[in-house]
């Protein structure tokens, strides 16, 4: 058994009424289990995906520990989430639909941005730290 955590966006009361009933939601849109049996998870999923099929369902992800998937976290997805999670060599990263990452293959370079400067008020004094003080 391990931890599971649902979030919804943009889900009719049904779902949010069904997982209040086998979860605890700690944030709006946000439930979690802390020891979820796969059997469980498994089910849930499935009431999950039949309602979404015939009522308006947003957007629902559900994440659990897998120790057979990328990073050990098993992800499910219905509707199309906000932003894409993508398996980068062995690591997760998240890309919004609205940007392309600059790190991914076939990306377009960036433009370089200007020199930093410092902020307005800052003097600049550094103060050393004493060694073995």
């Amino acid at each position: 058994m391990s931890l599971t955590v649902v979030v919804t966006q943009n889900a009719e009361p049904r779902f949010r009424g069904f997982l209040n009933s086998c979860m605890l939601e700690i944030a709006a849109g946000v439930y979690i289990s802390p020891e979820m049996s796969a059997g469980v998870r498994d089910r849930l999923w499935d009431v999950l995906m039949d309602w979404h099929m015939h009522y308006d369902g947003g957007q629902i992800v559900m994440a659990y520990r897998d120790k057979n998937a990328t990073a050990r976290t098993g992800m499910r997805f219905l509707g199309t989430p906000p932003k894409k999670i993508i398996d980068l060599e062995g690591l997760f990263v998240v890309v919004s639909h609205q940007e392309q990452s600059p790190f991914l293959p076939g990306a377009p370079p960036r433009e370089p941005k200007a020199a930093c400067q410092e902020p307005v008020g800052m003097t600049g004094n550094v103060i050393p730290l004493a060694a073995n003080a």
